[in-house]
């Protein structure tokens, strides 16, 4: 993975690198695909794995969303965060504990009925850098276009 370079996004042993736009469309929600490869690197006294999803399944909307959600809960230190594709691909979330601590749950979609979850707790602290560097990303990749209205 190092021809990729620096990730445009990491935490804790998540990393995401984003290759740029699908394609330029005049509809809002076919013009904010992202072509992206995203990894997971866990590592420990029971082994270790890399799970590595690509493609363009990423919704600059998604950014948006996870960006939002991870300064709630930064701000909060109440309710949960998450971060995932549209399609299946990758899904982060973050909870919030009675004790302080944090949540933190990885699930990797890396084909057809393949699922790899991982699960640990994180102090506080890890939280906070995750916001800005979400924020940077959103500034580079956030939705391009007028949203169109919500309907029914």
């Amino acid at each position: 993975m190092d021809h990729l370079g620096d990730p445009d996004f990491s935490f804790r042993g998540f990393s995401l690198w984003i290759h740029g736009w699908e394609r330029d469309a005049v509809d809002f929600w076919d013009n904010n695909w992202l072509d992206i490869t995203a990894r997971f690197k866990s590592g420990g006294a029971m082994g270790s794995a890399v799970i590595v999803v690509a493609g363009t399944i990423l919704h600059s909307t998604d950014l948006e969303y996870a960006a939002k959600t991870f300064a709630k809960l930064n701000d909060s230190l109440q309710g949960s965060a998450e971060f995932a594709t549209l399609d299946p691909g990758f899904h982060l979330k973050l909870e919030a504990r009675s004790t302080g601590a944090i949540g933190f749950t990885v699930e990797m979609f890396p084909g057809p009925d393949e699922t790899y979850e991982y699960s640990t707790e994180l102090d506080q602290t890890y939280l906070a850098p995750a916001v800005p560097a979400l924020n940077t990303v959103v500034k580079a990749y956030g939705p391009r276009g007028e949203r169109p209205p919500m309907t029914r």
